[in-house]
């Protein structure tokens, strides 16, 4: 069996020239025992196939009788030619234009002199829906005495469809002919016909005269019309573009995708990535403060399947009842996060409570530090971890 990659490179050559970026195989032949689809079939009797390298006796020993070594369609010593039908193929819509090609090796697997000559050809023939038969490409053997050249020869016999005559391709000269030796055959047909048959007839006057036909191909392309647009993305940070590219940092990036005729969608992204909050939280006896500078916050309860805890959405958080499990959201110019979870446990503090605790901080219900003021509610915190709400008034 051929390798896929090395029959694409092959029946790719002349396509590229004309600009499509999408080609479909419509219908293959590559004369294996088992033929890769989609399989062009034929009627007709193969004179003989043959796959290997040649032997040291031939005009270039060790080339590939078939690409890459593998099954070709060989022909020699048929006077009369090898006349195969390929099978008429319904075209599908929407292709600009349709090729046929193949690849073809002349050469002596008997001698190490011989090969085609003028009286040897290989003719190949189109119809179009259904219409008679055109002659449009002939490939012979030397004007002067045999001459022979493998798969990689330089030598191109590439045709339009039109006009409805034959052209001839053969080297002048004999002997090895790696720059005129013809080794590619195409004709390009228009993408709105509704059906293409071939017949190719090799013809060989004696067993030192071969002709080696590999890889015929029914080809389709489309003339692709890239599309462009813009996208200005505001994200929390991580971006990911259409084509799964991932970007971290703002900036202006240029993605790639498919459009809806199978060419390229080039998007400018000019992209904002905005951070994400610190979840850090600071844990002080039984008060937690998140590490989070101007955001918005929303205490949250652990044990409770991190339900909000209402009111509690200042920096700092002071459990009721100096127990529990509890994390942070934290909202910073739309992005949120949620810290992970921190332990409170001070239920057994009476238990310990020294009379030398010391005042260390005033926080006001909000979790802010502040100083003593009268007749506000306010948060006396002490060295032991306690906690007391404590409200002084004055008179004014």
């Amino acid at each position: 069996m051929k390798k896929s990659a090395f029959i694409i490179l092959f029946y790719l050559i002349g396509l590229y020239s004309f600009g499509q970026n999408v080609i479909d195989t419509i219908a293959i032949q590559d004369f294996e025992p088992a033929p890769v689809a989609p399989v062009w079939n034929y009627n007709g009797v193969l004179a003989d196939t043959i796959s290997g390298y040649a032997s040291a006796t031939s005009c270039i020993p060790g080339t590939p009788l078939g690409i890459n070594g593998s099954t070709a369609w060989h022909v020699a010593a048929v006077s009369g030619g090898n006349l195969i039908t390929f099978d008429t193929i319904a075209v599908p819509v929407g292709y600009d234009s349709l090729y046929v090609s193949f690849h073809l090796a002349g050469l002596s697997l008997e001698t190490s002199t011989g090969g085609p000559d003028d009286l040897d050809y290989v003719l190949v023939q189109y119809s179009i829906d259904s219409a008679a038969y055109v002659s449009r490409v002939r490939v012979r053997g030397a004007v002067n005495n045999n001459s022979f050249w493998p798969y990689d020869a330089a030598g191109q016999a590439i045709v339009p469809y039109l006009p409805t005559t034959e052209s001839v391709f053969q080297p002048t000269n004999s002997g090895l002919q790696m720059t005129d030796g013809i080794s590619y055959v195409q004709i390009s047909f228009p993408g709105n016909i509704s059906s293409l048959s071939v017949q190719i007839t090799p013809r060989s006057s004696s067993l030192s005269d071969s002709w080696l036909i590999d890889n015929l191909v029914l080809t389709g392309a489309i003339w692709c019309s890239n599309t462009t647009d813009s996208i200005t993305p505001v994200v929390c940070g991580s971006y990911t573009a259409p084509s799964g590219a991932i970007f971290t940092s703002s900036g202006l990036y240029y993605d790639t995708i498919p459009n809806v005729s199978g060419c390229d969608s080039i998007i400018a992204i000019n992209l904002t990535i905005k951070p994400m909050p610190d979840t850090s939280v600071t844990q002080s006896g039984v008060m937690l403060t998140s590490n989070a500078v101007g955001a918005l916050y929303q205490w949250l309860d652990c044990n409770n399947a991190l339900a909000q805890i209402s009111g509690e959405t200042g920096i700092s958080f002071i459990p009721a009842d100096l127990f529990g499990s509890y994390a942070v959201e934290v909202d910073l110019n739309g992005c949120v996060d949620t810290s992970t979870c921190y332990v409170i446990d001070q239920t057994g503090v009476d238990e310990w409570r020294s009379d030398e605790k010391q005042l260390i901080k005033i926080v006001d219900f909000l979790g802010r530090e502040t100083d003593f003021i009268s007749n506000t509610p306010l948060i006396y915190i002490y060295s032991d971890g306690t906690r007391e709400r404590v409200i002084k008034f004055e008179e004014r």
